[in-house]
């Protein structure tokens, strides 16, 4: 078969190949599946290239359209990353990601998805867990939204039903652990205060959708008990877990930790 004449399902594979991976589309045109559908010498009689400029040009300016799309995405759900870093260091770690992760899915909302993952193996570990933050913010975003319980709700749970009640969480709550304190770190950026890479220290993070996307840091045995409760557990199993030997202080943490968490709105519902 003339390659003039490429089925359209393959014209479109190889097209796809080569728009979707960098750092340019003369590399593009090299990568083993690309070469497989259309050798290099071959894309001139297949493809008209726009006026004066040869068919590769023309599809180069598709790969670096859809490129730039792609890198324009990845600031739009990382905007604190690419503040602290700088432009042309998030550019540098976005580029080598979507190499190795090219989007594969309709919609750019899942493209940042395995980034965090990713910057485990390549770059500093704040790093990762910051972009751990975002992504989690942009998940909650994404979440449904439900209806909440209030503190009062939370009092009508009658006394003999209170350790066997369950509280299910929002859609939206997402719970995070980092090593470093880049909760900080992302409020300084949201505050527009200077930026520092953040400071070793275990921080404990929840995320929610309020009126607007909010974190809050927590300390160990509450973040113990939100998590087994986010987790489909009782609240007295949740609470065992975060205080195997209660003191009077922590009945009085436990307490103030459920009112704070109902009036955020974290809970959709009981359970008996």
């Amino acid at each position: 078969m003339s390659r003039s004449e490429l089925p359209l399902a393959e014209l479109q594979r190889w097209m796809v190949e080569v728009i979707s991976h960098g750092p340019d589309v003369e590399h593009s045109l090299q990568r083993p599946v690309a070469r497989e559908l259309l050798r290099p010498d071959e894309v001139a009689a297949l493809i008209k290239g726009p006026g004066p400029l040869g068919a590769v040009a023309g599809v180069g300016i598709y790969h670096r359209m859809y490129q730039l799309r792609l890198r324009e995405a990845l600031e739009i759900d990382f905007p604190a990353l690419q503040a602290a870093l700088g432009k042309e260091r998030f550019l540098e770690l976005a580029n080598g990601y979507l190499e190795v992760h090219p989007s594969r899915s309709w919609t750019l909302n899942r493209l940042g998805d395995d980034w965090p993952a990713h910057l485990q193996k390549v770059a500093e570990p704040w790093i990762a867990e910051l972009a751990q933050l975002e992504l989690e913010q942009t998940l909650a975003i994404q979440s449904p939204a439900s209806p909440r319980i209030s503190p009062a709700d939370l009092a009508q749970i009658p006394p003999d039903q209170f350790a066997d009640a369950h509280l299910r969480p929002i859609p939206s709550l997402r719970l995070m652990v980092a090593e470093h304190d880049v909760l900080r770190l992302y409020l300084a950026y949201r505050d527009d205060q200077p930026l520092r890479p953040p400071a070793p220290e275990r921080t404990r993070i929840a995320i929610y959708r309020g009126e607007r996307t909010e974190q809050f840091g927590l300390l160990e045995a509450p973040f113990t008990m939100l998590q087994a409760l986010a987790g489909g557990r009782s609240l007295g199993e949740a609470i065992e877990a975060a205080y195997p030997e209660p003191t009077e202080a922590d009945a009085e943490e436990l307490q103030a930790s459920l009112a704070d968490w109902t009036s955020r709105g974290l809970f959709a519902g009981v359970e008996l």
